[in-house]
C-alpha cells in the first residue's frame, strides 16, 4: 500500500507531495477509519468489488486527525486508534493507496461540491467513488438544500455507490462509537470481537516508586504515548506486552494490568496504568511497548490491609493464568 499525504503550497493549496504518483484514475472510499473495525472491512470488501468491476487501483481517504479536534477544539474526544496503528491496519486490507488529508480549517470550511470536485476529482482522480452508508463530504450550509452526492458526482463524469452498513450476528451495527462505548464500559471481550484484534495501548514504560516488587509483584508503569488514545476504566486486566520491531509487534510476555489509583496504599491518587508480566525479568525503563487489552477480571477495590491486598493479586495471578492456560 502507498500512502500519501497531500500538502498545502505556498497559495494555501492542497497538492501532492513531490514525487508522489496517483493513476489516472482510482475507485475510493473517504472516512476516519478510527479502529479499522469489521464495519470497516466491510466498507473495504464493497469497494474492492466495485474496484474489480470497473478494473481500478482502490484507495481510501483519510485525515490526519479527527475533525472534532479541527471543528470543535475545545471537545474532548477518545481515539481507538493512532496514526500509526491506522496505517498499520489498513494497510493488511490489500488497498492500492492510503491518502491522508490534513485536516485544518481551511479542509474543515469546504462545501461539499468544492471537496468533491477539487479534493475527490480534480486531485486523487476518483472516479468511483464508494460511500459509507452515513457519509456526508464537506461543510454543510444552513439553509441550503439537502445535497445528492450521487447526482453531482455524476455530473463530474464519477461514479457513486453507497454502500450497505454491516451488522454482527445479533443485528447491531458495528460502529467506532459502539466500539468505545463497550470499552468504556469494560467490555473489553466484547470490543475485541468488534474490532476483529485485540485493542491495545502504546506507551513508554518510566519510573514508579516500586511498590509492586515490595510486595512480590514488580510492574512496568506505562506512560500513553497519546492523551487522546481511549483508556478502559479502573480494575484489573489480562492482557499481553509487545516491543515494536522492523518487522511488527514481538511479544514480550503476558501477565495483569492495573489502570487506577492505590486506594488500599493511601498514597497520591494519580490514576496509574502498571503491568506485571509474568515469568519476565528484563529491564523495561525507556522502552516503547504495546499493551494488548484481552480480559477485564475486576474492579479496583480498597482493602484494609497490604496483606489483603498481596492476597488479592495472588488470587489475581491465578485467574489470568488460568485464562491464558499457564
Amino acid at each position: 500500500m502507498d500512502t500519501i499525504t497531500l500538502i498545502r503550497n505556498n497559495y494555501g493549496e492542497l497538492q501532492l507531495p513531490p514525487n508522489s504518483f496517483i493513476p489516472t484514475a482510482v475507485a475510493a472510499t473517504v472516512g476516519t477509519f478510527d479502529g479499522v473495525h469489521k464495519g470497516h472491512l466491510f466498507l473495504f470488501d464493497q469497494l474492492f468489488e466495485k474496484a474489480k468491476q470497473e478494473k481500478l487501483p482502490t484507495m481510501a481517504i483519510t485525515f490526519d486527525k479527527p475533525p472534532v479536534a479541527v471543528v470543535r477544539p475545545t471537545h474532548p474526544y477518545e481515539l481507538l486508534t493512532e496514526n500509526h496503528e491506522k496505517k498499520l491496519l489498513l494497510a493488511q486490507t490489500g488497498l492500492d493507496y492510503l491518502v491522508i488529508l490534513p485536516f485544518d480549517n481551511a479542509l474543515s470550511s469546504l462545501s461539499s461540491e468544492q471537496f468533491i470536485r477539487t479534493i475527490l476529482s480534480e486531485i486523487l482522480n476518483v472516479q468511483y467513488l464508494v460511500s459509507g452508508y452515513d457519509n456526508r463530504f464537506g461543510k454543510k450550509t444552513i439553509g441550503a438544500p439537502p445535497f445528492d452526492p450521487e447526482t453531482f458526482c455524476n455530473l463530474l463524469g464519477m461514479k457513486f455507490f453507497r454502500a450497505l452498513p454491516a451488522f454482527d450476528k445479533s443485528h447491531y451495527e458495528y460502529s467506532s462509537s459502539r466500539i468505545r462505548n463497550e470499552l468504556r464500559n469494560g467490555n473489553i471481550e466484547q470490543a475485541n470481537q468488534l474490532l476483529g484484534y485485540t485493542y491495545k495501548l502504546k506507551g513508554t514504560v518510566v519510573t514508579g516508586n516500586k511498590l509492586g516488587r515490595k510486595f512480590g509483584f514488580p510492574t512496568a508503569n506505562i506512560c500513553p504515548a497519546n492523551s487522546h488514545k481511549l483508556i478502559p476504566p479502573d480494575g484489573v486486566y489480562a492482557a499481553s506486552a509487545y516491543t515494536i520491531t522492523p518487522l511488527g509487534l514481538k511479544e514480550l510476555a503476558k501477565g495483569m494490568l492495573y489502570i487506577g489509583t492505590r486506594p488500599s496504599l493511601d498514597l497520591e491518587q494519580e490514576k496509574r496504568i502498571e503491568i506485571n508480566l509474568f515469568d519476565f525479568s528484563e529491564d523495561l525503563y525507556g522502552r516503547e511497548v504495546v499493551i494488548a487489552f484481552e480480559k477485564y477480571i475486576r474492579n479496583s477495590e480498597r482493602f484494609e490491609t497490604h496483606q489483603q491486598l498481596i492476597d488479592k493479586i495472588a488470587e489475581d495471578e491465578k485467574t489470568i493464568r488460568a485464562f491464558y492456560g499457564m
